[in-house]
């Protein structure tokens, strides 16, 4: 009995001691500015996620790189509620400044009276702004 109770502990040990982490990188260097969320909150193993983790005040310059991760405590919670309730730490890690333009940059005007071929102009050079940019232009109709 005794030696039944040591395995199954020894078992329970190593199943709950791993870590999943995973990482996403967008390519923009890294800057100093992180923002974390260590209990985000995830039900039924993580089939429901947890709220989109809003950064778009602090990450000025985009963000480069966001972090999931169950850490042990988590996965225990986790176990303890039978995968109920199971919470994940997120971690995100804005780009340094200067890695996007400014608003203005991204602006384009357009008149309610244009011909094709300017849409076509102005739509073509607003998605070439969109690739240097790495964000999305906005053009503006004027009468």
């Amino acid at each position: 009995m005794k030696k039944s109770f040591v395995v199954l502990l020894l078992a329970a040990s190593v199943s709950l001691s791993g870590c999943y982490h995973t990482e996403i990188v967008t390519g923009k260097e890294p800057g100093s500015k992180v923002v974390e969320q260590e209990w985000a909150m995830s039900f039924i193993g993580g089939l429901v996620p947890p709220k989109m983790v809003d950064v778009s005040d602090v990450c000025t310059s985009g963000v480069a790189v966001v972090e999931t991760e169950l850490s042990f405590l988590n996965m225990l919670v986790g176990a303890l509620t039978f995968s109920i309730f199971t919470p994940m730490h997120i971690t995100v890690t804005c780009a340094a400044d200067g890695m996007m333009g400014s608003a203005d940059d991204a602006d384009l005007s357009l008149s309610r009276s244009a011909e094709s071929a300017e849409v076509q102009a102005v739509i073509e050079k607003a998605a070439g702004l969109s690739a240097d940019l790495h964000r999305p232009v906005r053009i503006s109709l004027s009468e």
